[in-house]
C-alpha cells in the first residue's frame, strides 16, 4: 500500500465466498462452542450447585471491638430491622457459647415475636454463635434482638460509634454486629428471586424484580447477535454488521445500567447535581460553595451511598420498607434547587450534562424525582456505548481493510470489556468521551487512507470541540490532533491538491468556534472562569482519600511518569506503593474495578490477565515492525493514534501527580483510559496478524469467548458485592484460607 495512493473500501464478499468462508470456520467455532459449554457448566455448578447458609441481612454494624458482655443474669438488646425470611441470628464473640438464648421483641404493634429454638458454635478464625429461631419471619420486622446467656459471660462484638443497644432495659452507647440468616440452606439458584427483588430496590418509579429479568434478556440478546456475527462474519452485509455491533455494545451497557444499584457508578451524585443545576438554575455550577440540593440529599441518604462506598461489608438497601421510607420522604417534594453549587464538578464542561438534561426535565415534568430519572438517564448513556464499538470496528477496517473478520471479532472483544460497558451504563461524562475519542481515532485513520476531504476535516474539528466540551482531560488529545491535521494537510499539499487552506479552516473552525462560544458564556451570563481552574481529568469529584504522603525523596512529574511503567530504583519517591505498576495498578484497573472502584477481580485473575496482556503486547510490537516494513507509507495513522493516546495519558497524569504527591491513592482509574479502546484493539490486531489468517481468526474468536466470560465474571462479582452477603465469620475463614 503506497503512501501516495488512496484505497477504496474493501469490496463486500460474494455470497458463495461468504458461505465457503463460514463452512471453513464451522469446525473451529463448533469446538470453541463445546469448550464454552463445558466451562459455563463448571462455573454454573460452582455458583449454583452448592448449598450454604444465605444471609438475609445485617445490622450494618461492623466488628470494631468487644463493646459489651452479656452476664448470666443480664440481657443485652439491639434495636434492628430484622428482614423477611430470617430464621436464625448470628452473634459475633471471641468466646462463642451454645448456652445462649435470643428473643425478638417487636417494637411496633402487630409485630411477630420469635425466640430461640437451638444454638450452635460456628467454627472459624473468629467466633460466632448461630441461634436458630422457633419461627421464620414472613415480613420485615422492627424489633429488639435480646440476648441472654445461661453459661459464663458472653462478650459481643460491635461498634461504639452507633446507637441502638440497651443493657437490662437501659439505653447505652453502641450497637451489636448481628447477621440474619434465611432458614436452612439454599443454593444460589434458590436465591435468584431474592436477588432479583434486591436489584429492584430504591429505583423509584422504575423499581422491581423486572430489572433482573430485563438484564438477563439484554445479555442473552447480545450473545445471540455476537454468535451470529462470528458465524456469518464477512458474509453479512455491511449495514447489518454495523447494526449488530452497535446492538451488542449497547445491550451490554443497558444491562449494567439496570443491574448496578443507584448511585453506585462513580460520582453519580456529583453528575446528577450538575444536571439539576442546568435544568433548575439554567446554567452549569460555579466554583462557589459545595452542597447538594435537598432532594438529592434525600436520594443519597436513602440509597446509603456514603455507608456502602469503600466498605466491602456494607450493602445497599434490600428491603421493601426502605423503598417505602424513601418514597415517603420524596413525596414531601424537597427542593431540587441547590442553594449553593456542587464544587467538585464546577470545572466540568456542559456537553454531556446538556444531553442528559432533556431526560431529567421530562421525568420531573411528569412529577417524578431525581431517583426516578436515574434509570432513563443511564439508558441514554448506554446508547452511546454502541457507537464506541462501531468506531473500533471502522478504525481497524481502515487500517486493515483486507482483514474484515479480524476487525469484527476484535470489536466484539471491546463490546464485552466490562469496565467500558459498566461506566457506559451510568450517569457519567466518560460515557460520552469514550465514543468521541474512539471516533477521533477512526476519522484520522480514514483521512490518512482516503485523503482529507472537507467533510472529514469538519468531522475532526467537531470531535475535538465535542471532547473538550465533555471533559477537561480531553486537552490531552490536542497535541495529537494538531499533529495529525498538520500531517494530513502536508500530505495533501505534497500531492499537489488544491484547497489545503480550506481544509485547514474546515478542521480548525469547528474545533474553535464552540469553544469560543463556551468561553463567552462562562465570562458572561454564567459568571464562571473562562478557563478551568485545574486539569481534574475526572478525578476531582470525589474527596481525596489520603493515606500517608510519599516520603520526600527524588520527586518530580518525570519520576511519577516513569513509575507509570517501570519499577522505581534508588531514592525515587514511592508514588504508587507498588513494586511494578502494570502488575499492581494498570492491569487490575483495566481488567475491572467496579462500583466506586472498591471491588474487582482476585489477584489470581489479575496475574493471569497480566500474562495474556504481556503476550499480546510483545506480539503487537513484532506485528508493528512487520507492518511498517510492509507498508512504509502507512506509518502516519498509527503514529497519530499513538500521539493521541500519549497525550491523554499525560493529561490524566498531570491531574494525578499532585494528588498522589499529597497521598491520595484512589485517583487512577481504568475508566479514564477507555477512550483509548482503539489502541487496545490495534494491539490485538497487530498481534493476530503475525499468524496465518485462520490461526489469527481462531485466536481472536477465543479472545471473544474469554471476553464474554470476563463480563460474566464482572456481573457475578457485582451480585456478590451488592445483593448477597457472606457473614463476617465466613469472610475471615476465606481470608485465612488464602493465607
Amino acid at each position: 500500500m503506497s503512501g501516495q495512493t488512496t484505497l477504496e473500501p474493501a469490496a463486500e464478499p460474494s455470497r458463495p465466498a461468504a458461505r465457503a468462508s463460514a463452512r471453513r470456520r464451522a469446525p473451529l467455532l463448533a469446538a470453541l462452542a463445546v469448550a464454552a459449554v463445558v466451562v459455563i457448566g463448571l462455573v454454573a455448578y460452582a455458583l449454583f450447585g452448592t448449598a450454604e447458609p444465605r444471609v438475609a441481612g445485617i445490622t450494618y454494624v461492623f466488628p470494631q471491638a468487644v463493646i459489651t458482655t452479656v452476664k448470666p443474669a443480664g440481657e443485652v438488646c439491639q434495636a434492628a430491622r430484622v428482614p423477611a425470611g430470617t430464621g436464625a441470628v448470628e452473634l459475633l464473640s471471641p468466646t462463642p457459647s451454645k448456652a445462649v438464648s435470643v428473643r425478638l421483641r417487636p417494637r411496633v404493634a402487630g409485630g411477630v415475636a420469635a425466640a430461640t429454638r437451638s444454638a450452635a458454635v460456628r467454627p472459624g478464625v473468629g467466633g460466632a454463635t448461630l441461634v436458630t429461631l422457633d419461627k421464620t419471619l414472613r415480613r420485615d420486622e422492627e424489633a429488639d434482638v435480646c440476648v441472654r446467656t445461661s453459661g459464663g459471660p458472653l462478650p459481643l462484638y460491635g461498634d461504639l460509634s452507633n446507637n441502638g443497644m440497651s443493657i437490662d432495659g437501659r439505653p447505652v452507647k453502641g450497637s451489636l454486629c448481628l447477621t440474619f440468616y434465611r432458614e436452612g440452606k439454599e443454593t444460589a439458584f434458590d436465591m435468584i428471586p431474592v436477588v432479583a427483588a434486591r436489584i429492584g430496590r430504591l429505583r423509584g418509579a422504575f423499581g422491581g424484580s423486572w430489572r433482573a429479568a430485563a438484564s438477563a434478556v439484554l445479555l442473552l440478546g447480545a450473545l445471540v447477535l455476537a454468535a451470529t456475527l462470528l458465524i456469518k462474519g464477512g458474509g453479512s452485509k455491511r449495514r447489518r454488521v454495523l447494526v449488530a455491533l452497535y446492538a451488542v455494545g449497547t445491550l451490554n451497557a443497558l444491562a449494567w445500567s439496570l443491574f448496578t444499584p443507584a448511585l453506585q457508578i462513580p460520582d453519580e451524585p456529583a453528575h446528577l447535581a450538575y444536571v439539576q443545576d442546568l435544568v433548575e438554575k439554567g446554567q452549569p455550577p460555579q466554583p462557589i460553595g459545595s452542597s447538594l440540593s435537598p432532594e438529592l440529599n434525600v436520594v443519597v441518604d436513602s440509597v446509603n451511598v456514603t455507608h456502602v462506598n469503600f466498605r466491602r461489608d456494607a450493602r445497599p438497601p434490600w428491603f421493601a420498607s426502605d423503598d417505602a421510607v424513601a418514597a415517603a420522604r420524596l413525596a414531601t417534594k424537597p427542593s431540587r434547587k441547590n442553594l449553593a453549587w456542587y464544587l467538585p464538578v464546577a470545572d466540568y464542561p456542559p456537553a454531556y450534562y446538556a444531553a442528559m438534561a432533556p431526560v431529567y426535565r421530562a421525568v420531573t415534568a411528569e412529577g417524578g424525582s431525581t431517583l426516578d430519572a436515574i434509570t432513563p438517564m443511564r439508558a441514554v448513556s448506554a446508547l452511546l456505548a454502541g457507537f464506541a464499538v462501531l468506531g473500533v470496528f471502522l478504525f481497524l477496517l481502515e487500517l486493515f481493510p483486507e482483514r474484515r473478520y479480524l476487525a469484527l471479532a476484535i470489536a466484539l472483544i471491546c463490546a464485552y470489556q466490562p469496565l467500558f460497558t459498566f461506566i457506559s451504563g451510568g450517569v457519567n461524562p466518560d460515557a460520552l468521551l469514550i465514543p468521541i475519542g474512539v471516533a477521533m481515532f477512526w476519522l484520522f485513520a480514514r483521512a490518512f487512507r482516503r485523503g482529507l476531504s472537507v467533510r472529514l476535516a469538519i468531522g475532526l474539528g467537531l470531535l475535538l470541540s465535542g471532547a473538550l466540551l465533555t471533559k477537561v482531560a480531553a486537552l490531552g488529545f490536542v497535541p495529537g490532533w494538531l499533529a495529525g491535521v498538520a500531517l494530513l494537510l502536508w500530505r495533501e499539499r505534497a500531492r499537489g491538491r488544491r484547497g489545503t487552506l480550506a481544509h485547514g479552516a474546515a478542521a480548525v473552525l469547528p474545533a474553535a468556534l464552540p469553544l469560543l462560544a463556551y468561553g463567552a458564556l462562562n465570562a458572561g451570563p454564567w459568571h464562571r472562569p473562562v478557563l478551568p481552574t485545574g486539569l481534574t481529568g475526572g478525578g476531582g469529584e470525589a474527596a481525596p482519600v489520603v493515606a500517608q504522603a510519599p516520603a520526600h525523596q527524588v520527586s518530580s512529574f518525570a519520576v511519577y511518569l516513569y513509575e507509570y511503567l517501570f519499577p522505581r530504583f534508588g531514592q525515587m519517591t514511592d508514588f504508587f506503593h507498588s513494586s511494578w505498576t502494570p502488575k499492581d495498578l494498570w492491569v487490575p484497573a483495566w481488567l475491572g474495578k467496579f462500583g466506586w472502584a472498591d471491588y474487582g477481580f482476585s489477584n489470581g485473575v489479575n496475574r493471569g490477565a497480566l500474562i495474556v496482556y504481556a503476550v499480546i503486547a510483545l506480539a503487537a510490537i513484532v506485528g508493528l515492525v512487520r507492518l511498517v516494513r510492509e507498508r512504509r507509507g502507512q506509518w502516519a495513522p498509527i503514529a497519530v493514534a499513538a500521539l493521541l493516546g500519549i497525550g491523554l495519558i499525560v493529561a490524566i497524569a498531570k491531574a494525578g501527580y499532585p494528588l498522589r504527591a499529597a497521598g491520595n491513592y484512589i485517583f487512577e482509574q481504568g475508566r479514564y483510559y477507555m477512550p483509548l479502546l482503539p489502541l487496545f484493539a490495534l494491539a490485538i490486531a497487530l498481534a493476530a496478524r503475525n499468524l496465518r489468517p485462520r490461526a489469527g481468526h481462531a485466536i481472536v474468536v477465543l479472545l471473544v469467548l474469554v471476553s464474554i466470560a470476563h463480563l460474566g465474571g464482572a456481573l457475578a462479582l457485582t451480585v456478590k458485592r451488592y445483593y448477597t452477603f457472606s457473614s463476617y465469620i465466613e469472610q475471615e475463614n476465606a481470608v485465612a484460607a488464602q493465607r
